[in-house]
C-alpha cells in the first residue's frame, strides 16, 4: 500500500513563483478501492491500435524521417550514459500547458523519462502530462505515464493494459489537470517522483509536494533490466501529420529576452536523480548533461542550469507548425542545388555560399553540419550559441588600460547567412599536410637530432597539486617575421595544459602564426591548436572534429592584414580562453569586445576537462637550420631600443582561478621562465603597469644559433 520506506527529503522547496497544482478526487473511493478511469470499449479499441502503431517509435527513442507521413521529434536534456551510470530515481516538477493541437492523430507530451539497461534496449518508465486525443478522445491536459520493455514487444499507457499497480484513492492516472498555466499569465506545475523501493525493488511513482503515492510498477515487471536506471531524460515530445506539426510546451521557444523564458517557454525544475539506492535525491550535474533536439527549427531545449531559487532548471517547446517545410525545402536544394566542397570528402560538408576574403575561401556551412558534429562522440551534440550566464570580468577594466597601439578587429564583413558558419576550405592533401606538420613538431623532442628544434621562450605559471586554472586572457603583439629554413612555423600563443606534468600534452592554445605547412603561404593568421596525449588525438582550427564554430564572421585560419613593423606602429589583437561554468565548455573569445568565435566542447578532453593545471603566454619556432624567427625577429634586451616596438610583446596576462569567477592579473610570484634555447630566443620584460596590467616580451631571430659550428 506504500513504499517501506520515503527518499530522504531534499531541499526542494524552493521559492514559490508558480502556484503548485494538486489533483486527485477530494473524497476519493471507499477504503480497499481504487479508481480507475472508464474507457468505452471503441476508445480502447482505438487507443491500443495507436499504441501498437507507434509505441516502437516512441520506445526505440528514435526521429522517424521527414519524407514519412508523420513525424515523432524531441527536445530534452539528458544524463550521459556511461558504464558507471547507476540511478534508482527522478524527480521534477513539470510547468503545465495545454498545447493546442490541430488533427486527432498528434499529442504532445512533457515527460520525465527514465531508461533502463544497455544503450541498444529501450526498457523505459515514463511519467508526465500529455494532450493526447487518440488516448484519451479529448484535449485536455492530463496525467500520464508510459513503459515498455524490448520496444514493442511489451508496452503500455496509463492503466490501459496490465502493469502498473494503483494505491491512491484519489488519483488515477489519466486524470485531467484542472489548472492550465497561461502565456504570460498565472502559472502552474506539478511535481513527480519515481524511484525504486530498496526492500521490494518496485518503482514508485509519488506525485505532489508532499509525495503522495499514486501506485508502482512491479519489480518483474521490468524484465533483466530493473536493478537501476541506466540514464534520466527531461523534456518534450511530440508526434504528428504534417498538417501542421502540433506545439510544445506552451507553444513557445525559450528566448534570451524578457519575455522569453519564464511565463513564456515551458520549464522544467528542480531536477534531481538518486545515485543510492535508498539515498536522497541530489541536483543533477550539469557536467554530465546533455541536450538533444531532433528539430530546432521548430522545438528547443535551453539549459538554465544551476539556480538557488529553481535548483537545476531547463525551458522546452515550440509552435510546430509549418516550420519543416524550411527543412523539406533546404532538402531540395541540397538534393539538387548544392555542391560539396573541393577536399571536403573527409569530413562531409555541404555549402550553399562561399565567401573570398584574403585570397582564402570560405565555405558557410549548416551549423549543425560543421566537422565536429559529424564525429561519433558529438553525435547528439546541440550548439551553444553563446557562453551561459555572465562572462568572467576583468580586476582592471580593458578601458583603463591605455596603449599607443591598435587591438586589431578582424572578419568576414557581413559573414555568412543566419544558421551559417564560415569554414576555411581545405584541399585534402593540405589536411594530410597538417597532420604531418604536426607530428614533425610534436612528436619530436628539442634536439633530438642536429639540426632540428622546437623551441619555447614562455612565462608559465607554476605548477602545483592545488592549480586549478578555468580561463586564460591576453594582448598579443602581431608581427609577420620573414620565415626561413624548412618546414618552418613560428607562433605567439596563449596555452592551457591539462593533467599532470608528466601527461603530455593536453592541450588547448589559440594566438597568431605563420605556418606555410598548413596554410601554404606565409601570412600571419589566427590560429589555434587542441591535444589529448598528443600521440593519439591532435587538431589545427577546424581541420578536423573537435571545435564547434560559432561565429558568422571570424574563422579560424583567417589572415591578420595589419601587422606591427619594427619600431614602427604597433599591432595586437586580444585573445580569451575561458570554461563556461554552466555547460563546461572552453570558449575562444576575440578583440575587446570579447566576440564568441567558438567552443571546444567539455568532452572533448575527455578526463581532463574540469580544469587547467597550467596557463602559459608566450613564442615557439619550430624547424630546421636555419630556424625560423620568433615574435618580431628580435630578442628583448634592456636597452632604451629593445623592448617596446622592437620584441614582440604580451601584456593584459589574466587567468580565472575559480570557476565562474573573475579574470585577475597574474603576477611575479605565481610565473616561471622557461627557455629552452635562450641563445636563439628569449623572454624578458616581465612586470606589471597600470598602462597595460602583467606584460611581458618574447622573440629572437632564429638563423644558426646553437648550431653554428658543430
Amino acid at each position: 500500500m506504500r513504499p517501506s520506506s520515503f527518499p530522504e527529503p531534499s531541499t526542494d522547496d524552493f521559492p514559490m513563483m508558480s502556484e503548485y497544482e494538486e489533483v486527485g478526487f477530494r473524497e476519493g473511493c471507499p477504503l480497499g478501492t481504487v479508481p480507475i478511469r472508464r474507457i468505452p470499449k471503441e476508445d480502447k479499441r482505438r487507443a491500443k491500435a495507436f499504441l501498437k502503431t507507434y509505441s516502437e517509435q516512441l520506445a526505440k527513442d528514435s526521429m522517424q524521417p521527414l519524407e514519412e507521413p508523420g513525424a515523432y521529434f524531441k527536445a530534452e536534456v539528458h544524463t550521459q550514459r556511461k558504464r558507471t551510470s547507476k540511478y534508482y530515481g527522478a524527480q521534477a516538477f513539470l510547468n503545465v500547458y495545454n498545447p493546442k493541437l490541430t488533427t486527432d492523430q498528434q499529442f504532445s507530451r512533457i515527460m520525465m523519462k527514465l531508461r533502463y539497461g544497455p544503450e541498444d534496449s529501450s526498457t523505459s518508465l515514463e511519467v508526465g502530462w500529455a494532450v493526447f486525443p487518440a488516448l484519451y478522445n479529448d484535449t485536455f491536459t492530463r496525467l500520464h505515464t508510459f513503459w515498455s520493455v524490448d520496444y514493442h514487444r511489451r508496452s503500455c499507457m496509463d492503466a490501459l493494459c496490465m502493469g502498473f499497480v494503483q494505491v491512491s484513492s484519489k488519483i488515477p492516472l489519466g486524470m485531467k489537470i484542472s489548472h492550465i498555466s497561461t502565456y504570460l499569465g498565472k502559472q502552474y506545475d506539478l511535481k513527480l517522483t519515481v524511484f525504486k523501493d530498496p526492500k521490494s525493488g518496485h518503482w514508485w511513482l509519488l506525485y505532489g509536494r508532499n509525495s503522495e503515492p499514486v501506485g508502482y510498477w512491479p519489480e518483474d515487471l521490468l524484465g533483466d533490466f530493473t536493478s537501476h536506471i541506466t540514464e534520466g531524460k527531461w523534456g518534450g515530445d511530440v508526434y504528428g501529420l504534417f498538417a501542421p506539426l502540433p506545439p510544445m510546451g506552451s507553444g513557445h521557444k525559450f528566448e534570451e529576452s524578457r519575455r522569453g523564458g519564464y511565463r513564456s517557454a515551458c520549464y522544467i525544475r528542480g531536477i534531481k536523480v538518486q545515485e543510492q539506492l535508498g539515498g536522497k535525491f541530489l541536483d543533477v550535474d550539469e557536467v554530465e548533461i546533455e541536450e538533444r533536439e531532433d528539430i530546432p527549427m521548430c522545438y528547443t531545449v535551453e539549459d538554465q542550469g544551476m539556480s538557488s531559487s529553481w535548483g537545476y532548471t531547463i525551458y522546452v517547446g515550440g509552435s510546430g507548425g509549418l516550420c519543416y517545410c524550411v527543412l523539406l525545402l533546404l532538402a531540395i536544394v541540397n538534393g539538387h542545388g548544392a555542391w560539396a566542397i573541393p577536399g571536403g570528402e573527409d569530413i562531409g560538408l555541404e555549402s550553399q555560399l562561399s565567401i573570398e576574403h584574403d585570397g582564402d575561401i570560405y565555405d558557410c556551412v549548416d551549423i549543425n553540419k560543421q566537422p565536429t558534429l559529424g564525429h561519433s562522440l558529438f553525435k547528439n551534440h546541440k550548439v551553444q550559441m553563446k557562453p551561459t550566464g555572465s562572462f568572467p570580468k576583468s580586476t582592471i577594466d580593458d578601458s583603463s588600460i591605455t596603449s599607443d597601439d591598435q587591438t586589431v578587429e578582424i572578419g568576414l564583413g557581413e559573414g555568412c547567412p543566419l544558421g551559417t558558419v564560415p569554414i576555411q576550405r581545405t584541399p585534402k592533401e593540405d589536411l594530410k599536410g597538417a597532420k604531418e606538420a604536426f607530428f614533425k613538431s610534436y612528436s619530436e623532442q628539442p634536439d633530438a637530432k642536429i639540426g632540428f628544434g622546437y623551441f619555447r621562450a614562455e612565462e608559465q605559471t607554476t605548477l602545483k597539486p592545488s592549480s586549478k586554472y578555468y580561463g586564460a586572457q591576453a594582448y598579443l603583439n602581431v608581427y609577420n617575421p620573414a620565415m626561413i629554413g624548412p618546414d618552418p612555423q613560428s607562433n605567439v600563443i596563449i596555452k592551457l595544459f591539462f593533467g599532470p606534468e608528466d601527461y603530455c600534452c593536453t592541450t588547448l592554445a589559440a594566438g597568431w602564426a605563420i605556418f606555410p605547412g598548413i596554410y601554404k603561404d606565409n601570412s600571419t593568421r589566427l590560429h589555434t591548436f587542441w591535444s589529448t596525449a598528443f600521440e593519439q588525438r591532435l587538431c589545427y582550427n577546424i581541420r578536423c572534429p573537435g571545435f564547434v564554430q560559432t561565429s558568422r564572421k571570424i574563422a579560424l585560419g583567417m589572415k591578420i592584414r595589419n601587422v606591427s613593423k619594427y619600431h614602427g606602429k604597433q599591432y595586437d589583437i586580444k585573445l580569451t580562453i575561458y570554461k563556461d561554468s554552466k555547460k563546461g565548455h572552453w570558449w575562444l573569445l576575440y578583440g575587446r569586445n570579447d566576440e564568441p568565435i567558438g567552443y571546444w566542447p567539455k568532452g572533448l578532453l575527455r578526463n581532463f576537462t574540469s580544469h587547467a593545471t597550467t596557463a602559459v603566454w608566450g613564442g615557439t619556432a619550430v624547424g630546421e637550420d636555419p630556424f625560423p624567427p620568433m615574435g618580431s625577429g628580435h630578442k628583448f634586451t634592456k636597452s632604451p631600443q629593445g623592448g617596446y616596438g622592437s620584441a614582440c610583446y604580451i601584456r593584459g596576462m589574466k587567468v580565472v582561478e575559480k570557476l565562474g569567477g573573475n579574470f585577475t592579473d597574474v603576477n611575479d610570484r605565481m610565473l616561471s621562465k622557461f627557455e629552452n634555447r635562450p641563445i636563439c630566443y628569449n623572454v624578458g620584460g616581465q612586470g606589471f603597469s597600470k598602462e597595460w596590467g602583467y606584460g611581458i616580451f618574447v622573440g629572437g631571430a632564429g638563423g644558426l644559433c646553437g648550431y653554428s659550428g658543430l
